[in-house]
């Protein structure tokens, strides 16, 4: 791109652009690099551009500005967690950046994490393995969430297991999202992103729960 010398001259006046066709193409008023180099200069700075054409151009501003007095950083608290139950997870999750988020805040909480991609991997694996508590992602391929959470309720309903409390995991935050989980067989709902503090209070109050079923 760049632009010439006539072109740089004219760039910061008001309701002026490089190229008339930009606003026929894109929008835009021309007052944007007219506005910022008015701010800037309010601050005691400049706003200055550099290039030719075939070269491109630099945009630069340099202020002086005071130190900002160092802010006090809150303290970090882990929050509690019930050392007894559930200690097995499965995670039933398909992106692989929030199978490592998941990952990383269930192993900060002390928990054994098992980790499938979709669905029907979860039910496989369920048929195969005993967990403590199920983390569910409501939108996978081969099989989305409320399929596979119906699957494994009629697994274990046929082989006489106890429901496997399912925790739903969605970024969907809708009033009906948590009946729909729910009426598909799940027990209680994470909305995305997850925090660990939200997280821990989930895990303590289904390990409290199974403490007094299995009492």
């Amino acid at each position: 791109m760049g632009m010439c010398e006539a072109t740089r001259q004219r760039l910061f006046r008001p309701f002026m652009q490089a190229d008339s066709s930009t606003t026929r193409r894109f929008g835009g008023t021309g007052l944007g690099l007219a506005i910022s180099r008015r701010l800037v200069r309010m601050m005691g700075g400049d706003l200055l551009v550099e290039g030719t054409v075939g070269s491109g151009s630099t945009f630069h501003f340099t202020l002086q500005l005071p130190a900002a007095p160092s802010p006090a950083l809150p303290s970090l608290q882990e929050p509690e967690v019930v050392a007894a139950q559930p200690l097995r997870i499965l995670v039933a999750e398909d992106n692989t950046v929030n199978q490592r988020v998941v990952m990383a805040l269930l192993s900060r909480l002390g928990r054994v994490v098992t980790v499938v991609a979709d669905g029907r991997a979860a039910v496989n694996t369920v048929q195969c393995a005993l967990f403590d508590l199920i983390l569910m992602d409501c939108q996978m391929p081969e099989m989305d969430g409320d399929q596979a959470t119906r699957a494994i309720r009629e697994f274990e309903a046929g082989v006489g297991r106890a429901p496997t409390p399912i925790i739903a995991l969605t970024a969907h935050a809708m009033s009906g999202d948590r009946d729909k989980c729910l009426k598909a067989g799940m027990d209680d709902y994470l909305s995305k992103p997850i925090e660990v503090r939200q997280l821990a209070d989930m895990l303590n109050r289904w390990s409290a729960k199974r403490s007094v079923i299995n009492s």
